[in-house]
């Protein structure tokens, strides 16, 4: 009985060993198929890059350079508001859900003294992106503007 154990025994390391050989293999060719992959990905992504940045760059010179923020900021710059609003304006036309030209806008209207427009323009920002800030401005042109709004003569 000892040498039939002993065969079966060996019987059962024979097998292990095979199928770790298997195994072996097995997980030699996942790791070959895993490395160039990894060398296929990484040649891809700079020729998509590539591409990516050329299109975006096309794109961008095929806009009109006098309605981006470049220009609204020289503007700014020159204290040209009335160009700063018209550029704005133009921005919001082509991009409707722009908070942040509504906010630069009622920035402008702050600075000209239009606060009923900047309370129009920071709640179109806050409505669409609420944040703190915008928040903020909306509350302080509104407190402006109760405290600079002729209050109603009483009745006699």
């Amino acid at each position: 009985m000892g040498s039939d154990r002993d065969q079966q025994l060996i019987d059962a390391l024979h097998e292990l060993t095979v199928q770790l050989q298997r195994l072996r293999r097995a997980s030699n060719i996942a790791a070959i198929v895993c490395v160039a992959l990894l060398i296929g990905f990484a040649a891809y992504l700079p020729i998509r890059y590539r591409s990516l940045a050329s299109s975006r760059s096309r794109q961008l010179t095929q806009e009109t350079p006098r309605d981006s923020y470049k220009a609204v900021r020289s503007a700014m710059d020159s204290l040209d508001y009335d160009k700063a609003t018209q550029t704005l304006q133009r921005i919001v036309q082509q991009y409707p859900n722009d908070y942040y030209a509504f906010a630069y806008l009622g920035n402008i209207a702050v600075t000209t003294g239009k606060l009923k427009q900047a309370e129009t323009y920071y709640s179109r920002a806050y409505a669409l992106f609420p944040t703190d800030d915008y928040e903020k401005q909306l509350r302080a042109v509104r407190k402006r503007l109760a405290i600079e709004s002729p209050s109603p003569a009483p009745a006699q």
